[in-house]
């Protein structure tokens, strides 16, 4: 799967779920293997999220979540909020 084509990674029940436009697919593995193989576009914005910053719409401070460009939304937690806001920093410097 292109990463392009990935909107999020989540982490449920020992499981990974890949979500991308169409599609969930469900696999074994850890965050720290799965980072391994992502570009630096990926956030980890939660305990048990990924997300393509590239899919990013908006952050909703108020609502301590991402919404997604096909209106998804992802909550960031606050131990991960300085992740979230670094990629604010380095998306406005593009």
């Amino acid at each position: 799967i292109p990463l392009s084509m990935i909107l999020y990674i989540e982490a449920k029940n020992k499981k990974m779920i890949l979500r991308t436009f169409g599609q969930e697919i469900s696999f074994y593995s850890t965050f720290s293997q799965v980072q391994e193989k992502l570009n630096d576009s990926f956030i980890r914005c939660h305990k048990g999220f990924l997300v393509n910053g590239n899919e990013i719409k908006l952050i909703n401070c108020k609502e301590s979540c991402i919404v997604l460009t096909n209106g998804y939304k992802i909550p960031y937690s606050r131990s991960y909020k300085e992740n979230v806001m670094k990629w604010i920093e380095r998306s406005e410097m593009k």
